[in-house]
């Protein structure tokens, strides 16, 4: 099965996303990008990925297979 570059592009970022919420925290850098530990996700940041992830699921659904062949 063929897929575009947005729908590609749009199950990447759900990936993401869903990573995220499955270790429901984030890695934190410090000014010389060295890593320094997890951060919980606040509620309001796990809830607005949650609703970023639905509205992703309706919206690839909506876009139309590919062209051509």
């Amino acid at each position: 099965m063929f897929h575009s570059p947005q729908r590609a592009g749009i199950k990447l970022a759900m990936q993401a996303i869903e990573d995220v919420l499955n270790s429901r925290s984030t890695l934190t850098s410090d000014p010389i990008g060295e890593h320094r530990g997890r951060v919980p996700l606040s509620l309001m940041q796990y809830n607005g990925l949650s609703a970023a992830l639905y509205f992703l699921r309706q919206y690839v659904d909506t876009l139309a297979p590919p062209r051509g062949g």
